[in-house]
């Protein structure tokens, strides 16, 4: 008798253990993912404000929405007139830490807008709001513009799920 005692405490500290490290886990498991949903609202937002300048530029066949206000993350495409200002960070340089642990499937998907944005400005070196747009940059433009619709969607999935 006096044997059962130690056992049952030593039993109950075990379980005990168990159950703080399952709950530790799950707790922290729904803070990650907290935080990706988080993070895809913005990343989302961002990508529509993109869509919204590219698709303005298309429509009016000229530079200017692209370089003034500008695309979030293009830091080679600003008006002249505007290279000594500010932009607001991009909501990616934070964003995707949180996100790729989630989105392994579809983070190239994901990512390609911002690989695009990029490319624009090692592709098309522009500081001229009212330069009109090429055939080769309206391509670009609707690469872009696809890539981001991908993005999206992918973004709008996860949040839901």
């Amino acid at each position: 008798m006096s044997l059962l005692a130690p056992i049952f405490g030593l039993l109950g500290v075990i379980v005990g253990g168990f159950l703080n490290a399952a709950v530790t886990a799950w707790s922290e498991r729904r803070k990650t993912r907290f935080v990706a949903v988080a993070a895809a609202c913005l990343v989302r937002d961002e990508l529509l404000v993109t869509d919204d300048r590219v698709n303005a530029a298309l429509e009016l066949g000229r530079w200017g929405p692209v370089l003034d206000p500008g695309l979030p993350y293009a830091s080679g495409l600003w008006a002249v007139e505007h290279r000594q200002g500010q932009r607001s960070p991009s909501v990616w340089l934070d964003g995707r830490k949180d996100l790729v642990p989630h989105l392994r499937r579809d983070w190239q998907v994901v990512s390609r807008p911002y690989r695009l944005i990029d490319g624009l400005s090692l592709r098309f070196w522009v500081d001229d709001p009212n330069r009109g747009l090429g055939e080769a940059e309206r391509e670009a433009f609707s690469e872009l513009r696809a890539a981001l619709a991908e993005a999206v969607a992918i973004l709008d999935r996860f949040r839901e799920s």
